[in-house]
């Protein structure tokens, strides 16, 4: 299923690109990643096995999704230059947010579904974790990495800056790791 829903997806929106899936035994996904592909896709839970492998294969760029990380495990950040978190307005009532290590660790955080009720509600909320997480009262709500999104909706605003935040944050990174 893994191997279909991506392939599907990369070629509806990438027809011309060459698709790999590394699932299965190592041996499977090692050959994945050093074929000559120009997206490999790997679960979360199939990075750890091939770690190794990942980092030798000269990615420009490597894109880990994950599902439910918000509360729990926050170890993809180990493999991580950058990390985004994506959550909704429904996360449940604002002590929830205080559970999110994601908030803790995340470069970006995007609140998707902002057209719903209580977005701007939420927003505020998630702000003042973020201050409170990060010990910085000081910063205008403005200047926090928490931007409202509505992914659905075409040339969006919002998504559009997120993403500019994004690439300004990788290119941090990138930057720092050239100057070493």
């Amino acid at each position: 299923i893994m191997y279909s829903a991506w392939q599907a997806d990369i070629f509806r929106t990438a027809m011309h690109r060459t698709c790999g899936v590394a699932h299965g035994l190592y041996e499977k996904r090692v050959k994945v990643i050093q074929g000559n592909y120009e997206f490999v896709i790997i679960n979360y839970d199939g990075v750890g096995i091939v770690a190794d492998e990942i980092q030798k294969g000269g990615f420009d760029l490597i894109i880990v999704e994950t599902s439910g990380i918000g509360q729990g495990s926050v170890a993809i950040v180990d493999h991580a230059d950058v990390s985004l978190y994506v959550m909704t307005p429904e996360y449940g009532a604002a002590t929830q947010l205080e559970k999110i290590d994601m908030l803790d660790f995340a470069d970006v955080v995007a609140l998707n579904k902002f057209d719903k009720r209580g977005a701007e509600d939420a927003l505020r909320d998630i702000r003042k974790q973020w201050k409170r997480n990060h010990q910085n009262f000081e910063i205008k709500d403005e200047d926090i990495p928490v931007f409202p999104t509505i992914a659905s909706q075409f040339n969006d605003p919002g998504l559009t800056w997120m993403f500019v935040n994004l690439c300004q944050a990788l290119a941090r990174k990138v930057g720092a790791d050239q100057a070493k």
